[in-house]
């Protein structure tokens, strides 16, 4: 139980540190000419073992990836990316307002969705077995309901920087992550292990490399820059009006 506790404890710390630079909201404006930070995630370390499931198989498969490592030629997926302190810039889309996570061959589909502050969250049950999906946040509360075979249950994240683990109890290998991020500058690393942040306004940022797993462990360098350990107050980077930053991050 104290395993469990310090652990959230990690999450929401990780998550935490720059929740208060966000207390006067998000200003949405026009962004001109703005700038580009993109890059890659790159994972040296061994891969876990696929996860046996040993029910419903006929849904399931007899096993499954671990989602808690997903990575491939050593490349990193569904790593966060974002920036620290932003006050204003580009408006949320209507895909970041309203978002979906599918309970599919027992699996959630995306393993992290992202979704903007005050939006909503579809989780749908795209399967022929019973699901459930189970969330423990101390920023947007706590619900456990099942979710009918083919059906869906759609909830409301009001309050943003927050990093949320989704659970399945009928299914306990099953995991995820919903992000509630209070402005649009975030986003996660596809299976090659590339990310990309677009409109950002010229200007000094901070970034921060967040992984479900390895949390903010991880080696990072900036443009043609030496790579440096990760201090949790993120990497300094500016961002200069139509340039792009490259960015790539290590963790083993």
């Amino acid at each position: 139980l104290m395993k469990k506790f310090m652990f959230a404890m990690a999450v929401m710390g990780s998550f935490a540190l720059t929740a208060n630079a966000y207390a006067g909201g998000y200003k949405e404006i026009e962004v001109k000419d703005g700038g580009t930070i993109s890059g890659t995630v790159l994972f040296k370390g061994a891969v876990p073992p696929k996860k046996a499931t040993g029910k419903d198989v006929d849904v399931c498969h007899a096993d499954t990836p671990d989602p808690s490592i997903i990575a491939t030629d050593g490349k990193l997926a569904n790593v966060v990316v974002y920036l620290k302190k932003v006050k204003k810039g580009k408006a949320f889309t209507d895909a970041q307002k309203a978002v979906v996570s599918d309970q599919k061959a027992c699996i959630f589909v995306p393993h992290v969705a992202l979704v903007a502050e005050k939006g909503k969250v579809e989780f749908k049950n795209s399967d022929a077995k019973l699901h459930n999906v189970k969330v423990n946040s101390i920023r947007n509360g706590n619900f456990n309901e099942g979710v009918d075979p083919h059906k869906s249950l759609t909830k409301a994240f009001n309050k943003g920087h927050d990093a949320i683990k989704v659970s399945c109890s009928v299914h306990e290998w099953m995991s995820s992550w919903v992000i509630v991020m209070p402005h649009p500058y975030y986003a996660v690393t596809a299976a090659d292990g590339s990310f990309k942040l677009e409109n950002v306004p010229a200007g000094k940022y901070k970034v921060i490399v967040w992984h479900g797993a390895k949390e903010n462990a991880c080696d990072v360098a900036v443009d043609d820059g030496k790579a440096a350990k990760q201090k949790s107050s993120g990497v300094k980077v500016v961002v200069k009006k139509g340039k792009e930053v490259k960015i790539t991050a290590t963790y083993k």
